[in-house]
């Protein structure tokens, strides 16, 4: 029989949840010759507040002190290394405690005991500044503790997907190497490029981490001159077939991995005191293409067209008119 009565149902996220972020801190820089240092302290508080059905109500207020320390030498006038060390922490979020329903691949159900991820990362590094070129090439490993992440719930099946939870029960490590390099050509006219790589590890599943973009870089040059400015932009990313078990449920990640991709962008435009006009022609090539772990492909061929109007620059420039008459 049907009533003709409707009924509210919940949605993935439980109503009138709350979520507050507070945080203090204190950065500090200390230049003696050839050695500068940074060191910073925050501390940071939460305080997330769901009341759900299924949950029942749920307070929790997590809290920590992070703190960040670099030390950089000057070689040269020109050329610089530095070493850095920080801590991070990432409290639970309502969608990691509150998800119910289906998510991608799975059907999740509330997690109302999880505690923050934490990290510790080191990095060194190496930076070159002339007048035409500058340089910066580093290295990095992340450790990470207490990670949350979906757990499945035996064989229990809800409208035909499997059941996941959320628990804090990885480590994994992050490390990396990242280069940027810049050269002006003429005044005006730059070329740039960058270069990353990226490879995770789950120390708990002994494989790969989830969701690691694969080698990417990026070149690019632009030109700016008399207020018409231009660029050309050339995009590429190696394929991504180191997968985790979770990626390969994933249905948005094609079997056997992500593919490699090239995609190159042209944009233009001028700007006229207070107004600027642009112009742009993204994947020209019309490559069908997915950045790693997203749901949807990127844009096929297409051109944009947008004028953006400053108004702080035009009552700035009224002032500045309105003066100069006087």
């Amino acid at each position: 029989m049907q009533s003709g009565a409707s009924a509210k149902k919940r949605g993935l996220y439980p109503d009138a949840s709350e979520y507050d972020n507070y945080s203090i801190y204190s950065l500090h820089h200390v230049d003696f010759n050839k050695w500068l240092f940074e060191g910073g302290l925050r501390y940071n508080f939460f305080r997330i507040r769901i009341s759900d059905t299924t949950l029942g109500k749920v307070k929790i207020n997590p809290s920590s002190f992070v703190y960040n320390a670099s030390l950089l030498y000057k070689i040269t006038k020109l050329q610089s290394i530095y070493a850095a060390f920080n801590t991070g922490y990432r409290a639970p979020n309502v969608d990691d405690m509150g998800t119910l329903g289906i998510v991608d691949f799975r059907y999740e159900v509330p997690a109302s005991d999880l505690e923050p991820e934490r990290s510790r990362t080191i990095e060194i590094g190496y930076k070159l500044e002339t007048g035409k070129w500058s340089a910066n090439i580093s290295g990095y490993y992340m450790h990470l503790n207490n990670l949350i992440t979906r757990v499945k719930s035996g064989a229990e099946i809800i409208n035909g997907y499997p059941v996941y939870r959320k628990e804090n029960v990885e480590k994994a490590f992050i490390k990396g190497i990242e280069a940027q390099v810049d050269y002006e050509l003429m005044t005006g006219w730059h070329i740039n490029g960058s270069v990353s790589f990226t490879r995770g590890q789950s120390l708990s599943k002994h494989e790969p981490l989830r969701r690691i973009p694969p080698v990417n870089g990026r070149l690019m040059s632009t030109f700016q001159r008399n207020g018409w400015f231009g660029s050309a932009e050339f995009l590429i990313a190696d394929g991504q077939s180191r997968l985790a078990q979770g990626d390969k449920d994933d249905n948005r990640i094609p079997r056997g991995g992500t593919p490699g991709w090239n995609v190159f962008n042209l944009y233009g435009g001028y700007q006229f005191r207070a107004l600027k006009l642009n112009v742009a022609f993204l994947n020209l090539l019309n490559e069908d293409y997915r950045t790693h772990g997203s749901g949807i492909n990127g844009v096929g061929r297409s051109v944009s067209l947008a004028a953006v109007l400053d108004v702080n620059k035009l009552i700035a420039i009224a002032g500045y008119d309105k003066g100069s008459r006087r």
